[in-house]
């Protein structure tokens, strides 16, 4: 019998164990490690192949994303930022064209202005990158508890690579998955290139 409670306590703790390693960093490091991170994403051919390509705006002490917008745009890719909803705790992937799009939003991060909204459908994603707080080496996340990456990602056409973008101190070596939690692909650290379904990425 699975010891849902359990589980529940766990995640709890690794949350708050992650987000303190992260805050630990200094913010030299995470420059460092995200340049490494971008430098090793941009050069894969999942990237370069994806016309369209979901990001995110980093917050707080995530992967740092925006060395990597402003390469997209610079090779004509169409980049995307998600639009959290709170009343459903959906995802509403929006189209910018500069940072200027971007206000803030639900629970202080960037999000597409809704002045200036371009939502599409997510079945024209090619590549999204996935923040969490946590990934083990099977491409589960634990995630912040609010669950809009559980609902958004299933939504995804099987073509759309999903990538994670982590620190190194971000990989466990076994996560708790539930029946509907959906794996990336591959995550990127500063240390290496995490292949988790047995494709290839160079």
């Amino acid at each position: 019998m699975v010891d849902f409670e359990g589980i529940k306590e766990q995640k709890v703790k690794l949350r708050a164990s992650i987000l303190q390693k992260r805050k630990q960093q200094t913010i030299e490091e995470q420059i460092y490690k995200s340049t490494i991170i971008t430098e090793k994403l941009v050069q894969g051919r999942d990237f370069q192949e994806a016309r369209t390509v979901m990001a995110y705006s980093s917050f707080r002490q995530e992967v740092m994303t925006k060395a990597l917008l402003e390469l997209a745009w610079q090779e004509g890719k169409r980049v995307l930022i998600p639009l959290c909803q709170p009343s459903d705790s959906k995802i509403i992937p929006c189209q910018i064209d500069s940072f200027d799009d971007l206000v803030e939003g639900t629970w202080g991060i960037l999000e597409p202005s809704p002045e200036k909204l371009n939502p599409l459908s997510p079945a024209e994603i090619d590549l999204v990158l996935v923040p969490a707080l946590a990934f083990d080496l099977q491409g589960h996340r634990l995630g912040y508890g609010a669950g809009y990456y559980d609902r958004f990602l299933p939504q995804l056409q099987e073509k759309a690579v999903k990538i994670g973008l982590a620190y190194e101190l971000q990989i466990i070596e076994k996560l708790f998955p539930e029946d509907h939690d959906i794996p990336v692909d591959s995550i990127i650290t500063e240390s290496r290139w995490i292949n988790c379904k047995g494709r290839s990425y160079r």
